[in-house]
C-alpha cells in the first residue's frame, strides 16, 4: 500500500516525490562512502568497489548475503544511476515559502547536492589511483567527464559566494551560508570547543595543525613563502600572510575570544599553562570553533554546530583540477565558459589576492606547475574537512613525500618581548607502504563472507 504523508493530496505528492529522491540520494551517499574508503586494486589485480545491493537480503538465504564486490567501474555506474534518480525527484535547492520544498527544508538532500557529489566522484575516478579501473574510457575522457560535471554545478550555483575572512564566524556559525551545498546539523553543544579550544579558554587543545600546513599558506601577495617575492621572515612568520591562515589556525599571538594565544615556551597555552595541556606543534585549531561558546566553569555555554559535507568552494576546486588535467590551465575546448585558471582565480581573489601575479606566472608555466598550485589550494581551503587524506591517496603522491615527519615549532619569548622560532621540532614520524593507497577491507567482513576479496597488500 502506498504510504500517505498528508490528507492534502498536493502536499502528499510533494512529500512522496521528495522522499523518493532523498532515498536515492542517501543510498548514493553511503555507496560513495564505501567506494571512497574501500575501493581499490584487489588481491586479484582487479579494481573493485563494494557489493552492489539494491534489494533486501534474507538471512534465510546465505547465498544472497555472501555477495561479492563489484568492479569499481560498476559501482560508479550504480552511484551515478542513483544520483540521476535523486536529481529527477528533488528540487535544485530549497528556497521560497513552500512548506515542503521551500527554505524551511534547508539541510535536506537536493538536486544540487546530488550533482556536486557526482562531480566529486568523477574527479576521484579520473585520478591516478583509479583511472585504470575504466575499460571503456581514456584518462582524458575521465578528466573531461569530471570537468563537465563540476561545471554543471557551477552554472546552477551562480558565482562563488563571498566569505568574510575578517569575520570567519560569519561562515562557521551560519547554517545557511551560501557556500554550503549540503551540510550536517549537529545540534546544541560544546563538544568541538571542549576538545579543541586553547587551554587558557578551558579547552583540551587536541587538534594541533602541523608546521607543514602552516607553511602551505602563502604570503599576503599570493606567493609561496619559499619564493623570494613573498618576503617571508621565518623569525616573524605570521605577518603579511594569507588571511586564510588565521581563519583556520590559531598561531602564537593570535587574538581569540578576548585573549591572546600564548604558544611560546612557558606561555599559558603550553605545558606550563592550565591543566598541563599543550599543543604538540605550536598551533591550535580555529576552523569550526564557535565564538559564542564559553567553557569557563559555571559560565555554561553551548551552540549549534554545522559541518560542510559539500561546498561550492570544493566544486570550483574540482573544476580547476579536472579542467587543467584535461586541457591545461587556459584552454576551454568544449566551450564550458570557464578555464581552470579562471576557476582558481575566483578562489584566490576571494582570499584577497586581487593582483595575483603568482597565479599568472604559474599559468604560464603550464599544466604541471598549475597542478601543484591547485593541490595546495585544496589543502588550505578544505583543511579539516576530511579531504586531504583521500586527496593524497587518489593522487598517488610518492611514498617519499607521504613518509615524512610531522613538524612543529618551538617558540621562545625573548627578554625584549619578541620571539625566536626554532623549526627543528619533530612531532611524529610517518611511514607509508605501497598498499596504503587503498584501504583494507575489515577482517570481520572477510570472516563473514568467503566471497569478499581483500585489497592488494593487506
Amino acid at each position: 500500500e502506498t504510504a500517505r504523508y498528508s490528507y492534502d493530496s498536493t502536499k502528499n505528492g510533494k512529500i512522496r516525490r521528495r522522499s523518493k529522491g532523498e532515498a536515492y540520494y542517501m543510498r548514493a551517499w553511503y555507496e560513495w562512502e564505501l567506494l571512497q574508503r574501500f575501493g581499490g586494486k584487489a588481491a586479484n589485480d582487479q579494481f573493485l568497489g563494494f557489493p552492489i545491493v539494491t534489494k533486501v537480503l534474507s538471512i534465510e538465504d546465505p547465498a544472497s548475503i555472501n555477495v561479492p564486490r563489484n568492479t569499481y567501474e560498476d559501482c560508479v555506474s550504480q552511484i551515478t544511476g542513483d544520483l540521476d534518480s535523486a536529481i529527477k525527484y528533488l528540487p535544485l535547492e530549497y528556497s521560497g515559502s513552500d512548506d515542503q520544498l521551500g527554505s524551511v527544508q534547508t539541510g535536506r538532500a537536493s538536486a544540487m547536492a546530488a550533482k556536486a557529489l557526482k562531480a566529486r566522484m568523477y574527479l576521484y575516478a579520473a585520478s591516478p589511483a583509479f583511472a585504470e579501473a575504466f575499460s571503456g574510457m581514456t584518462q582524458q575522457q575521465l578528466w573531461e567527464r569530471a570537468a563537465k560535471a563540476a561545471r554543471e554545478v557551477m552554472v546552477n550555483a551562480g558565482s562563488l559566494p563571498a566569505i568574510d575572512l575578517n569575520a570567519p564566524a560569519n561562515f562557521y556559525n551560519n547554517p545557511n551560508h551560501a557556500d554550503f551545498i549540503w551540510r550536517k546539523y549537529a545540534g546544541d553543544g560544546n563538544g568541538p570547543e571542549s576538545r579543541n579550544f586553547i587551554p587558557s579558554l578551558w579547552g583540551s587543545g587536541l587538534t594541533n595543525p602541523s608546521q607543514q600546513l602552516v607553511d602551505a599558506f602563502p604570503a599576503s601577495n599570493g606567493y609561496p613563502i619559499t619564493d623570494a617575492d613573498a618576503a617571508y621572515n621565518p623569525q616573524n612568520p605570521y605577518v603579511n600572510r594569507d588571511r586564510r591562515l588565521g581563519w583556520n589556525v590559531l598561531v602564537n599571538g593570535a587574538s581569540f575570544k578576548g585573549t591572546t594565544v600564548e604558544a611560546f615556551e612557558k606561555g599559558k597555552d603550553t605545558e606550563a599553562g592550565r591543566y598541563n595541556k599543550a599543543t604538540l606543534t605550536g598551533y591550535y585549531l580555529r576552523k569550526w570553533m564557535h565564538d559564542g561558546v564559553s567553557l569557563q566553569p559555571g559560565g555554561g555555554g553551548s551552540a549549534r554546530h554545522f559541518y560542510a559535507f559539500l561546498r561550492k568552494t570544493e566544486v570550483w576546486l574540482n573544476y580547476a583540477e579536472a579542467a587543467n588535467e584535461a586541457w591545461g590551465p587556459n584552454a576551454d575546448p568544449l566551450s564550458l565558459g570557464m578555464t581552470a585558471t579562471t576557476a582558481l582565480k575566483a578562489i584566490r581573489t576571494r582570499a584577497g589576492f586581487s593582483a595575483d601575479n603568482y597565479l599568472s606566472a604559474v599559468t604560464a608555466e603550464g599544466r604541471e606547475a598549475f597542478r601543484q598550485l591547485v593541490r595546495n589550494e585544496r589543502r588550505i581551503e578544505l583543511c579539516f574537512e576530511n579531504h586531504r587524506f583521500f586527496d593524497l591517496r587518489r593522487w598517488m603522491v610518492p611514498l617519499s613525500e607521504l613518509s615524512q615527519t610531522i613538524k612543529g615549532v618551538k617558540i621562545i619569548r625573548n627578554t625584549n618581548g619578541g620571539f625566536s622560532f626554532d623549526y627543528s621540532k619533530q612531532v611524529q614520524k610517518l611511514a607509508y607502504l605501497p598498499n596504503m593507497y587503498y584501504g583494507p577491507i575489515p577482517e570481520s567482513v572477510l570472516y563473514r563472507s568467503g566471497n569478499i576479496i581483500q585489497n592488494k597488500g593487506w
